[in-house]
């Protein structure tokens, strides 16, 4: 949104939760390329990558792998930028940290569905003002759909294909710090109200 628009409210419907729901998951894809790429370029294992980001930001992950890039020279910068640099990885990711992390305001006038983000403007005087990203919701799932189509590009760019069939294989295993865990949260649980 360029200019200001009255706002009405809006329940989001059934689409825009599935388009929702299609980027955030596209977009957790694309965090997990972002690891895998960092780990190569640092020449690292990803067992030890998630050591070293515990829960880093994919905006900071993306600084490291840029910075590693470099350091490789102008043929891997040139992959990394064609990979994670690009408008559509730019806008792919604004969409979705508007629809995961920002408030539904409500919707405008021309339609568009309104998010506040926590993304300041510069002040004007003693006005302090907050950037609203609006979307319409023909526009959320075109979002979804390059989210999606990004998410399996770069799987396919980092020869990643095969990364989920190999995590299946290995399967879950019990860890007894997370069933302690989840036993003691049993435990602290409030007593059920009595029917009198």
């Amino acid at each position: 949104m360029q200019e200001g628009a009255e706002l009405k409210p809006y329940v989001l419907g059934a689409a825009d939760l599935r388009a929702i729901g299609r980027i955030v998951r596209a977009c957790a894809e694309i965090d997990d390329c972002m690891t895998a790429y960092l780990c190569h370029v640092a020449r690292i294992n990803e067992g030890q990558g998630l050591i070293l980001l515990g829960k880093m930001a994919i905006s900071g992950k993306k600084r490291m792998a840029c910075t590693f890039a470099e350091s490789h020279g102008p043929e891997e910068l040139a992959r990394f930028n064609s990979l994670f640099a690009t408008p559509a990885y730019t806008e792919i990711m604004k969409c979705r940290n508007s629809v995961a992390h920002g408030i539904l305001l409500g919707r405008t006038e021309a339609g568009h569905i309104a998010f506040r983000v926590s993304d300041m403007l510069p002040p004007a005087g003693e006005t302090a003002t907050v950037q609203v990203n609006a979307y319409t919701s023909s526009g959320l799932a075109s979002y979804a759909h390059d989210a999606v189509a990004m998410a399996d590009s770069l799987r396919s760019a980092l020869n990643q294909q095969g990364t989920q069939e190999r995590r299946r294989a290995r399967g879950l295993r019990h860890h007894p710090k997370g069933q302690t865990k989840q036993l003691n949260a049993k435990r602290q649980r409030p007593p059920k109200p009595s029917q009198e």
